[in-house]
């Protein structure tokens, strides 16, 4: 069975710091995995960099099929970037991350904005 989510040698700095120092990670589907470290450690990073919203230095993120390579464009190649963003779903630590919706208006927020689905359809899937 091949990986759903394939991470390959990612670097990722911030200011003069390497965050993400040549990170591997595969996972098929039906697995659950779970990011730990201390503050600091690289984990948002790692999570933003598989939606492309922190570009990395070096190495490649592959979502379902759709990769995304270090150097991308935003501008340039939007067509893969959303192929990307529409298959990734993230839920923060802190859910409120829009702090005048429930959890579930912020987990559904995503599905109806980005792939159109009525609100009885999102909160369905949620």
């Amino acid at each position: 069975m091949s990986a759903v989510v394939a991470v390959r040698g990612l670097w990722a700095r911030r200011g003069e710091t390497d965050v993400l120092r040549g990170v591997d990670l595969a996972v098929r589907r039906g697995e659950v995995v779970a990011i730990l470290g201390p503050s600091g450690s690289g984990k948002t990073t790692f999570l933003r960099a598989l939606n492309y919203l922190t570009p990395f230095s070096q190495g490649e993120v592959e979502i379902a099929g759709h990769p995304l390579r270090a150097g991308m464009s935003e501008r340039v190649d939007a067509a893969a970037l959303r192929a990307v963003r529409t298959r990734v779903g993230m839920v923060f630590q802190s859910f409120h991350l829009f702090p005048h919706l429930s959890v579930l208006g912020n987990v559904t927020e995503a599905p109806r904005r980005v792939l159109g689905l009525a609100t009885v359809d999102a909160e369905a899937r949620a």
